[in-house]
């Protein structure tokens, strides 16, 4: 084991190059050295350590509240995505996004209990997309203890194996514990330069400490089979193969819950003191499972694993309100879910601090525009712009449309986002719009009320925050509404409704050109139009092919009979330039606006079923529908629900959805654990 003396000035100036916060010198940016293979790596300087704060939780890794201003070198995957003080149970990954020439690095936090003293760090490092597997990572890792006497970190490495220990020496543990009872360490993994990123997880992580006096402290263990599984799965949790190093372990308890208390009443009292237990998972979710042990000198350990629980799990994301909230959007930014919505007169906009948005707390929740007894747009769509959130909506009282963009990659203070007027033409514009990234600009699709035309609007700045360009792509005699915009293997495309002297139409455009900036780019790709039958449109989406294939989805009734409706997928095939069209759904009710997300290579299409009284969510085995077969799930029955804005979305390869229970002016939040 090697010691580096710390610089405890330098200490944002290795890691993190020019990032700012409060206490941080601003200096110049330094790099670091690559190891030699089989060698410590030497840094000249890492965070100090006298003003580390304490974490709370036993048994936990987590990273430091002192870290609020610290900012990885990398992007931070982390679930607080550099927040500070997330207490992360001992089974959740941490990715490390390690990009060519540079590190990632990720410090973690052990609260110690009093009289104890830290022996072994155990860790499970994988790539992101191998967590589970128990497969060595694709680079090596090293890991750093803080070491409070001298004011140093240690450093042991490098490792390349799934499994790794890293002992502290002997009779020492002591003088790695700050004065707030914590152990700190760090894991750094390193990319040569002009190598390939490769996300590097940290899958869990396990201190082992010494009991009171010379007692060891045990060594828990959790097998829990299977890991996931429908409501009513009976889990079997077997801790039999915990053991004590220099006695016997006296007591199990369990936090069955995943709340962090152990032993409470109900099945946790019930299972205590057994080693192994049976468990039967009540509603979807995702969570740990965690055992405690604690052996005949009291020293207690504690080892988690992380267990799911398949379906829909839906929760409340506004409570209380007084109004009906309405929800534009919903969308991904920044690896987390994110929502636009409106409630009175104000529009809003939401991200979760977490992955998959399960839990309400995470949610932040800023006001953007409160528009004073005029409230905004029809539609409100969120995209994610060159790394930052943005929106685009038409203000009602100037009827102008409005492009809103934020300056940081999450959005979550009112004063990140920014607004520039695309188009200030006279008519009536942008009360339906949509939003998208056209290679690599922002671009809108929207309605000219006044004139019945769909206008489209792209800028030549990546961030949206200047030089746009306004064309009209579609120009008729009657109204247009909706549309939706997609890019497809680097062309745009737009989806629109309108009536054409007695026949309502869908009309699919297609640009000629990478952005279609000029009028003379667009033509029509295909018109579905009818005398009888009422269009709603829903949604175009790439099917990135290469061939520019797309899909849409859509909803029409027939007006003769006003009973017979359908929700409708159609695919072209850019290879064949056929067109397939397949009904998902014959109802006898309205079923508006229906949603359209491509997750992991197939349709999934949610709606409103007003007759069957259910938020259902329909998914296909093949791009090509008329080759699969399509199953349908109720996500929730919930006849109060407002038709037009059951949103689908994916966040991290989860499929999402998100609607408003109008009885209880509530927004619902529902993800799919598969």
């Amino acid at each position: 084991m090697r010691y580096i003396r710390l610089t405890t000035l330098y200490l944002i100036l290795l890691i993190c190059g020019s990032c700012t916060g409060p206490g941080v010198p601003q200096t110049g940016n330094a790099g670091i050295v690559s190891p030699a293979a089989g060698q410590n790596i030497m840094l000249d300087g890492l965070p100090g350590i006298s003003g580390l704060d304490t974490l709370s939780g036993e048994s936990t890794i987590g990273r430091g509240t002192s870290e609020a201003f610290l900012a990885f070198d990398g992007i931070d995957f982390s679930l607080d995505s550099g927040g500070g003080n997330h207490v992360v149970s001992g089974t959740e990954a941490y990715a490390l996004e390690v990009m060519g020439g540079s590190s990632a690095w990720a410090m973690y936090g052990f609260s110690i209990v009093p009289g104890q003293a830290p022996l072994r760090l155990r860790v499970h490092v994988t790539d992101e997309f191998s967590v589970g597997s128990q497969a060595a990572p694709s680079l090596e890792y090293w890991v750093g203890f803080s070491h409070y006497a001298s004011d140093r970190w240690d450093w042991q490495g490098p490792f390349s194996t799934y499994e790794t220990d890293a002992y502290l020496p002997a009779g020492e543990g002591a003088q790695y514990i700050s004065p707030l009872d914590n152990t700190y360490c760090i894991i750094l993994s390193y990319s040569p330069p002009g190598a390939l990123g490769v996300y590097t997880a940290v899958e869990n992580g396990m201190l082992v400490t010494d009991g009171p006096g010379s007692n060891t402290a045990p060594i828990p263990s959790l097998e829990a089979t299977p890991l996931k599984g429908p409501p009513g799965q009976i889990l079997n949790l077997d801790a039999s193969g915990s053991m004590d190093p220099d006695g016997s372990i006296v007591n199990y308890e369990w936090d069955l819950d995943g709340d962090n208390l152990f032993g409470e009443a109900g099945v946790e009292a019930q299972a205590s003191g057994q080693d192994i237990v049976n468990y039967s998972m009540i509603s979807p979710g995702q969570w740990n499972i965690t055992v405690r042990v604690t052996d005949d000198d009291g020293a207690a350990s504690a080892f988690a694993e992380q267990v799911t629980c398949t379906g829909w799990q839906v929760l409340d994301l506004l409570s209380g309100a007084t109004d009906i909230p309405d929800i534009y959007s919903l969308g991904t930014v920044h690896t987390s879910p994110a929502l636009v919505y409106r409630l009175g007169n104000e529009l809003r906009y939401a991200i979760a601090s977490d992955f998959y948005g399960a839990d309400p707390g995470s949610w932040i929740h800023i006001t953007l525009e409160d528009f004073q007894g005029m409230p905004p747009s029809n539609t409100a769509p969120l995209a994610y712009i060159n790394g930052h959130p943005a929106l685009a909506w038409s203000r009602r009282d100037t009827k102008d449309l409005i492009y809103y963009y934020a300056d940081t990659a999450r959005g979550e203070s009112p004063a990140d986002w920014h607004s520039i007027v695309v188009d200030d033409y006279a008519g009536d514009v942008g009360l339906y719009c949509d939003l998208q990234d056209v290679n690599g600009y922002p671009a809108i699709a929207y309605s000219d009320l006044t004139n019945t035309m769909v206008r489209y609007a792209i800028s030549s700045d990546p961030d949206g925050a200047a030089d746009w360009t306004v064309v009209f792509v579609d120009n008729h005699d009657d109204s247009t509404f909706h549309s939706s915009l997609a890019d497809s293997d680097s062309q745009p495309w737009i989806l629109h409704e309108r009536t054409v002297g007695s026949k309502t139409q869908l009309a699919v455009l297609q640009s000629s050109s990478v952005d279609g900036a000029l009028w003379s780019d667009w033509g029509e790709h295909t018109i579905l139009e009818s005398l009888n039958t009422e269009y709603n449109m829903g949604q175009i989406q790439p099917v990135y092919d290469g061939f520019n294939s797309i899909a849409i989805v859509y909803h029409s009734w027939l007006t003769t009979s006003n009973q017979d409706f359908r929700v409708t997928y159609g695919y072209f095939d850019g290879v064949s330039g056929i067109w397939w069209f397949d009904d998902i759904e014959h109802t006898t009710d309205h079923s508006w606006y229906p949603q359209l997300e491509l997750i992991s290579g197939r349709p999934v299409v949610t709606y409103h079923s007003l007759s069957a009284g259910s938020v259902i969510v329909a998914s296909n085995n093949s791009v090509d529908a008329t080759l699969g077969t399509w199953t349908e799930e109720t996500v929730e029955s919930i006849p109060a629900v407002y038709n037009g804005r059951v949103l689908l979305d994916r966040t991290v390869f989860q499929p999402s959805v998100c609607y408003v229970d109008t009885a209880r002016k509530v927004i619902r939040y529902a993800i799919r654990w598969n």
